[in-house]
């Protein structure tokens, strides 16, 4: 994990780039491309999160000032500053150029610079982690979640999971059904982030399998064809961050998840 301490945001006079300790490639090109990063915000502080905020738009840092716990309100501010600056590093487009806006179901879309209006993104935070997705030529979610010691949290994948799903997790000691329950968790609202519906698609509407690679069936045909759909997860000690993405063109050649650890 990176150490933000000395952190400087880019300002109008100066981009500070170099300042960033790890960095995506710049990307040429129109090429399809999936890109995905993780920062722990563990390690930020005060300062860091002050010249983060100062890179944000005027509609996210009243939000950040309106939400009142201090940790919360820091993860916020990370993750959209993590994705300003991955987009930065991306193409070249100074953090404070860009904006964005939202769907009806709160999905997130580029609004500028409006060249980039086809890109996705998605980001998610959780109380010490951040991450972002961004993408072209693919539908694109991703979810962060750590996991509880709250046994009651199985009482969650009893109502709102598929059957086989809730089966699965009752079937386990309780520490690893309450892990695997993060894991299924983070799959779930990363499919439902990408395909723009959050929660507004029921959860017990397509079923994950955690015994390899993880791959998702539906049960509501409404859904289309699941064999589009590919996820990368991974796990950092007891948080969980997964991606979900599928292709525009089916017919076009995959491209490699990118992932940038911070």
């Amino acid at each position: 994990m990176c150490n933000l301490t000395h952190f400087n945001a880019p300002s109008a006079a100066e981009d500070r780039a170099a300042d960033w300790p790890v960095r995506f490639a710049r990307i040429d090109g129109d090429d399809a491309f999936l890109r995905i990063a993780v920062l722990d915000t563990s390690c930020l502080t005060a300062g860091a999160i002050s010249s983060m905020l100062s890179s944000l738009d005027e509609q996210k840092m009243s939000v950040a000032a309106s939400i009142r716990s201090v940790l919360h309100r820091n993860d916020f501010i990370a993750a959209h500053f993590l994705l300003r600056r991955v987009l930065e590093d991306s193409f070249g487009i100074p953090c404070r150029l860009w904006s964005f806006g939202a769907t009806e179901t709160g999905r997130p879309t580029v609004v500028c610079p409006a060249m980039m209006s086809r890109l996705r993104v998605s980001l998610s935070h959780t109380r010490g982690l951040v991450a972002v997705g961004i993408a072209r030529g693919y539908e694109v979610g991703v979810d962060v979640e750590s996991t509880s010691t709250d046994a009651t949290r199985l009482d969650i994948s009893d109502r709102f999971f598929a059957p086989d799903e809730a089966a699965y997790l009752r079937r386990l000691d309780p520490a690893v059904a309450l892990n695997d329950f993060t894991v299924l968790w983070t799959l779930k609202e990363a499919f439902a982030k990408a395909i723009g519906k959050g929660f507004g698609q029921a959860f017990h509407s397509f079923s994950f399998a955690l015994s390899g690679p993880p791959g998702i069936t539906f049960l509501d045909p409404a859904l289309g064809d699941p064999e589009v759909w590919r996820f990368w997860r991974a796990s950092v000690g007891r948080f969980h961050v997964a991606l979900a993405y599928a292709p525009d063109d089916k017919a076009a050649p995959a491209a490699p998840v990118e992932v940038l650890w911070c």
